[in-house]
Protein backbone atom coordinates (compact mmCIF):
# COMPACT_ATOMS: atom_id res chain seq x y z
CA UNK A 1 0.00 0.00 0.00
CA UNK A 2 1.97 3.43 -1.21
CA UNK A 3 -0.70 5.65 0.62
CA UNK A 4 -0.35 6.82 4.43
CA UNK A 5 -2.97 6.36 6.67
CA UNK A 6 -2.72 6.20 10.55
CA UNK A 7 -5.18 4.14 12.25
CA UNK A 8 -4.80 5.18 15.17
CA UNK A 9 -5.43 8.68 14.47
CA UNK A 10 -8.96 7.58 12.67
CA UNK A 11 -12.06 8.49 14.08
CA UNK A 12 -14.68 7.34 12.26
CA UNK A 13 -15.14 6.18 7.98
CA UNK A 14 -17.53 5.79 5.62
CA UNK A 15 -18.34 5.22 1.87
CA UNK A 16 -19.91 7.60 -0.05
CA UNK A 17 -22.08 6.91 -3.82
CA UNK A 18 -22.88 9.34 -6.07
CA UNK A 19 -25.79 7.74 -7.78
CA UNK A 20 -27.81 8.92 -11.07
CA UNK A 21 -30.99 8.17 -12.49
CA UNK A 22 -31.05 6.49 -15.72
CA UNK A 23 -33.77 5.68 -18.67
CA UNK A 24 -33.29 2.87 -20.90
CA UNK A 25 -34.82 1.19 -23.64
CA UNK A 26 -36.09 -3.15 -22.55
CA UNK A 27 -36.54 -3.63 -26.27
CA UNK A 28 -38.48 -2.01 -28.68
CA UNK A 29 -40.80 0.58 -26.86
CA UNK A 30 -40.43 -0.59 -23.27
CA UNK A 31 -38.46 2.46 -21.34
CA UNK A 32 -37.07 1.23 -17.86
CA UNK A 33 -36.20 3.38 -15.46
CA UNK A 34 -32.43 2.54 -12.69
CA UNK A 35 -29.65 4.22 -11.47
CA UNK A 36 -26.12 4.41 -12.12
CA UNK A 37 -23.32 5.00 -9.81
CA UNK A 38 -21.16 7.87 -11.23
CA UNK A 39 -18.74 8.19 -8.40
CA UNK A 40 -18.01 6.41 -4.64
CA UNK A 41 -15.22 7.20 -2.42
CA UNK A 42 -14.24 6.76 1.09
CA UNK A 43 -14.42 9.26 3.69
CA UNK A 44 -11.88 8.71 6.67
CA UNK A 45 -12.60 11.58 9.63
CA UNK A 46 -9.72 11.94 11.93
CA UNK A 47 -9.72 12.34 15.53
CA UNK A 48 -8.69 16.46 15.11
CA UNK A 49 -11.63 16.82 13.04
CA UNK A 50 -10.08 16.63 9.24
CA UNK A 51 -11.26 14.42 6.52
CA UNK A 52 -9.36 12.76 3.70
CA UNK A 53 -11.22 11.47 0.68
CA UNK A 54 -10.15 8.54 -1.26
CA UNK A 55 -11.11 7.20 -4.87
CA UNK A 56 -10.47 5.16 -7.76
CA UNK A 57 -12.44 6.21 -10.72
CA UNK A 58 -10.62 9.30 -11.88
CA UNK A 59 -13.47 9.50 -14.64
CA UNK A 60 -15.91 9.71 -11.85
CA UNK A 61 -14.24 12.10 -10.44
CA UNK A 62 -13.90 14.53 -13.06
CA UNK A 63 -17.85 14.12 -13.70
CA UNK A 64 -19.14 14.57 -10.05
CA UNK A 65 -16.54 17.92 -10.25
CA UNK A 66 -17.59 19.56 -12.94
CA UNK A 67 -21.62 18.90 -12.37
CA UNK A 68 -21.19 20.14 -8.73
CA UNK A 69 -19.06 23.28 -9.82
CA UNK A 70 -22.00 23.97 -12.35
CA UNK A 71 -23.35 24.61 -9.32
CA UNK A 72 -21.42 27.82 -8.88
CA UNK A 73 -20.21 27.29 -4.95
CA UNK A 74 -23.85 27.60 -4.07
CA UNK A 75 -24.12 24.27 -3.34
CA UNK A 76 -22.35 22.29 -0.21
CA UNK A 77 -20.89 18.77 -0.55
CA UNK A 78 -18.19 17.25 2.39
CA UNK A 79 -16.47 15.56 -0.67
CA UNK A 80 -15.93 19.07 -2.03
CA UNK A 81 -16.48 21.98 0.15
CA UNK A 82 -15.73 22.79 4.07
CA UNK A 83 -17.49 26.16 5.74
CA UNK A 84 -19.64 28.39 4.44
CA UNK A 85 -17.24 31.71 3.21
CA UNK A 86 -20.01 34.02 2.58
CA UNK A 87 -24.03 34.50 1.97
CA UNK A 88 -24.93 37.14 -1.14
CA UNK A 89 -28.16 38.27 -1.30
CA UNK A 90 -30.94 39.24 -4.37
CA UNK A 91 -33.91 40.44 -3.79
CA UNK A 92 -35.69 37.39 -1.99
CA UNK A 93 -32.71 34.95 -2.86
CA UNK A 94 -29.93 33.94 -1.00
CA UNK A 95 -26.65 32.40 -2.33
CA UNK A 96 -24.33 30.58 0.16
CA UNK A 97 -20.52 30.25 -1.09
CA UNK A 98 -18.24 27.55 -0.09
CA UNK A 99 -14.70 27.17 0.55
CA UNK A 100 -13.64 24.48 -1.17
CA UNK A 101 -11.05 21.83 0.31
CA UNK A 102 -7.52 21.70 -1.00
CA UNK A 103 -6.53 18.87 -3.51
CA UNK A 104 -4.26 17.33 -0.53
CA UNK A 105 -7.54 15.88 0.62
CA UNK A 106 -7.82 13.96 -1.75
CA UNK A 107 -6.15 10.37 -2.74
CA UNK A 108 -6.10 8.37 -5.61
CA UNK A 109 -5.71 4.87 -5.39
CA UNK A 110 -5.99 1.42 -7.13
CA UNK A 111 -8.66 -0.63 -6.88
CA UNK A 112 -7.04 -3.37 -4.78
CA UNK A 113 -5.87 -0.51 -2.66
CA UNK A 114 -9.51 0.88 -2.40
CA UNK A 115 -10.13 -2.70 -0.87
CA UNK A 116 -7.08 -2.96 0.77
CA UNK A 117 -7.95 0.24 2.63
CA UNK A 118 -11.57 -0.59 3.83
CA UNK A 119 -10.32 -3.40 5.09
CA UNK A 120 -7.72 -2.37 6.89
CA UNK A 121 -10.33 0.63 8.46
CA UNK A 122 -12.83 -2.30 9.09
CA UNK A 123 -10.21 -3.94 11.48
CA UNK A 124 -9.15 -0.84 13.29
CA UNK A 125 -11.94 0.57 13.72
CA UNK A 126 -14.93 -1.38 13.48
CA UNK A 127 -17.28 0.71 15.40
CA UNK A 128 -16.58 4.20 13.29
CA UNK A 129 -17.89 3.17 10.38
CA UNK A 130 -20.91 5.48 9.80
CA UNK A 131 -23.52 4.91 7.80
CA UNK A 132 -23.16 4.94 3.38
CA UNK A 133 -23.32 8.49 2.43
CA UNK A 134 -25.70 8.39 -0.60
CA UNK A 135 -26.05 11.54 -2.99
CA UNK A 136 -28.63 11.62 -5.93
CA UNK A 137 -26.13 13.48 -8.68
CA UNK A 138 -27.34 17.22 -9.65
CA UNK A 139 -28.99 17.67 -6.55
CA UNK A 140 -26.63 19.02 -3.84
CA UNK A 141 -27.21 20.56 0.15
CA UNK A 142 -28.10 24.09 0.18
CA UNK A 143 -26.60 24.17 3.70
CA UNK A 144 -23.51 22.58 5.33
CA UNK A 145 -24.93 19.12 6.53
CA UNK A 146 -22.17 16.26 6.79
CA UNK A 147 -24.91 13.61 7.24
CA UNK A 148 -23.82 12.14 10.13
CA UNK A 149 -24.39 12.08 14.05
CA UNK A 150 -21.52 12.23 15.52
CA UNK A 151 -17.83 11.48 14.86
CA UNK A 152 -16.62 10.98 18.51
CA UNK A 153 -16.13 7.09 19.09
Amino acid sequence: MDFSLSPENVSAWREGHVMNDIVFNLGCCCPGQGTEEVFSYIEVIYKDGNRHYFYENQTGFDRFEKDFYDKRFTSFHEFWTTEEASEEKRDLFSFRYYVRRPEGSYTKLSLAEMDELKAKLTACCPDGHKTDRLTQFHHYDRNVNYHEEDTTI
